[in-house]
């Protein structure tokens, strides 16, 4: 938990079925769900901030993370 590795976990979860007591897997598929939507809401934000700065024709770009977040990985 003090590392926020549930939403890694839940991932890997179809091949620790057996291995985690379904309580855990439960836990891991929620932190999964609350990640998600705090990407998306990072997301939106991004998209919101970079369509502010093109209208009043300032030149952009995502850097690290946010780049790669949405264009980096699968």
């Amino acid at each position: 938990r003090d590392h926020r590795l549930g939403p890694l976990l839940h991932h890997q979860a179809p091949a620790l079925q057996a291995a985690v007591p379904a309580a855990l897997r439960d836990e891991w598929a929620s932190a999964f769900r609350c990640a998600a939507m705090r990407s998306l809401q990072v997301q939106r934000t991004l998209v919101q901030a970079s369509r502010a700065m093109a209208a009043l024709g300032i030149d952009h770009a995502a850097l690290k993370g946010a780049w790669l977040a949405w264009h980096g990985y699968a």
